[in-house]
């Protein structure tokens, strides 16, 4: 195994202008087999910046135990300003998957600021990868399965009354007043095969999945299709994802009236 430490180098630019309202976009890294995120906040009265450094994997029952070393460079110290952390970052413990420091408007030169980040993993389980839905369930020609949907090149087989069940808006398209409702095959515009695929692994009666890399799209669609259940678990989700940054969350809550996202 490869025990050399895990070195990110980040370089924040017109560090000056950052505030509550112009923050950084995120910053990922991927090493040793972890999602690494970076992301900058405002403190409370505006002279102190708070950094975080995030840890994802996108399997179940993950963990990672290091030692993370911050390193500030280019600052107005006599000498380059260090701190170092031993951090558990564990899938579903979103406050120990944060490593965080900080720095003064004042340690900036030429308005920049570059942080090192030292990461020593000194144990680590990269956990299970979650299994891909059984399109097999949607796609079999049994009794049940009685419409095709047409989405972009593919067509997937599957049971209206499965999505009736889950949505509002395939309830009446498949059985209200609407010509979808005598026909075997429905094209569904605007949407990714991909991410409908996605929104099938939310709704799944034997293992729902949602992660981060997804959220945002199953959201969407979950609002598009008028699925509260998805709507409901993807706000519960991302309460308690460190993926997003405020900012982020505060604009999918308006977005989509997620009232206990913005509180």
């Amino acid at each position: 195994a490869n025990n050399s430490p895990i070195i990110l180098r980040w370089l924040i630019k017109n560090a000056d202008s950052l505030s509550s309202e112009n923050l950084l976009p995120c910053t990922v890294f991927n090493e040793g087999g972890f999602e690494w995120k970076t992301s900058i906040r405002p403190h409370v009265g505006g002279e102190h910046f708070v950094f975080f450094l995030n840890c994802e994997k996108k399997s179940r029952d993950w963990r990672c135990e290091a030692d993370v070393k911050f390193v500030f460079h280019n600052t107005n110290l006599n000498s380059n300003f260090s701190k170092q952390i031993l951090c558990s970052f564990h899938e579903g413990h979103n406050v120990q998957a944060i490593a965080r420091g900080h720095f003064k408007r004042s340690w900036t030169i030429n308005n920049k600021v570059f942080v090192e980040f030292i990461i020593d993993i000194i144990s680590s389980e990269h956990g299970i990868e979650p299994s891909p839905i059984d399109l097999s369930t949607f796609c079999s020609p049994c009794e049940a399965n009685n419409v095709t949907l047409i989405i972009g090149d593919h067509k997937l087989r599957i049971s209206k009354d499965y999505l009736a069940v889950h949505s509002s808006v395939f309830a009446i398209m498949f059985f209200g007043d609407f010509a979808e409702k005598d026909k075997e095959k429905v094209q569904i515009k605007d949407v990714i095969y991909e991410e409908f695929i996605d929104l099938l692994h939310a709704i799944s009666p034997v293992d729902p999945q949602i992660s981060d890399s997804s959220i945002v799209q199953v959201l969407a669609l979950g609002d598009r299709f008028q699925m509260q259940k998805v709507v409901v678990a993807t706000e519960k989700h991302l309460i308690n994802s460190m993926k997003f940054t405020n900012v982020e969350k505060l604009l999918l809550s308006d977005q989509y009236r997620l009232d206990k996202l913005r509180v």
